[in-house]
């Protein structure tokens, strides 16, 4: 196991591994196709840096740090509303397939197509 391997040099992780392991493994419970975004938040803090980057160089220098906060509050409130009606993260729903594996498909699709083409 992970918390024994760095038991010696690391005890207060392992400990909590010890403790939690149901926690750190709650994303095995969901299906396949939603463990890859349920497990990493990377995307979602990709995005949402990205987006309050790119807008606050629009700005450029603010008077002063309230001013930068309530711009910063202001865009995050901006951008969950969007994610709250119209986008979606993954589809809930059980009998719908993850949207990258439909593109994946297409993907396939082509490259056969194009292999029939050429032959």
């Amino acid at each position: 196991m992970v918390a024994d391997r760095f038991r010696d040099k690391y005890p207060r992780v392992s400990r909590l591994l010890d403790e939690h392991i149901e926690e750190t493994l709650a994303f095995y419970d969901f299906p396949d196709h939603h463990r890859r975004k349920i497990r990493t938040t990377n995307f979602i803090e990709g995005t949402l840096n990205s987006k309050l980057k790119r807008r606050a160089k629009v700005v450029g220098i603010f008077p002063n740090r309230e001013s930068c906060i309530r711009y910063a509050c202001c865009l995050l409130m901006e951008i969950d509303e969007d994610w709250q009606t119209g986008r979606r993260y993954m589809r809930m729903e059980e009998n719908d397939t993850d949207e990258t594996d439909e593109f994946m498909e297409k993907i396939e699709e082509l490259k056969l197509t194009e292999e029939l083409v050429t032959q």
